[in-house]
């Protein structure tokens, strides 16, 4: 599984000088949500679901090696990312890198309903 999607990636980063680096770290989270686990992956802002969490993590396999294939073959990479929040890694270079999940939060708060 892994190895398919770090392929769809290496190759999306060769062809676009997206980074210069052999691989490519995208937060992913994973929630339950009634029966299936969904993917949520922030920084190609990017959902697939499954019925298990292995099953959630090789639909996210795929969905992602559909995406990249999509904005590149469709010349949109770069704007899409942008977008997105992808970065330049530097004023002279073209290469994108990714923004980071940070941390996660969860915050209760008190619903006012009416009677």
């Amino acid at each position: 599984m892994q190895e398919n999607i770090v392929h769809a990636i290496t190759l999306f980063m060769n062809k676009f000088n997206v980074m210069n680096s052999p691989s490519l770290k995208l937060g992913v989270i994973f929630f339950e949500e009634e029966e299936h686990v969904v993917a949520y992956c922030p920084a190609l802002d990017l959902y697939t679901q499954g019925k298990d969490l292995d099953d959630a993590k090789k639909m996210f396999e795929n969905a992602v090696d559909i995406y990249l294939k999509e904005i590149t073959e469709s010349g949109t990479y770069k704007e899409v990312l942008l977008d997105l929040g992808w970065k330049m890694a530097n004023a002279q270079s073209k290469e994108l890198v990714p923004p980071e999940i940070l941390g996660y939060y969860q915050q209760k708060f008190q619903v006012p309903f009416r009677k």
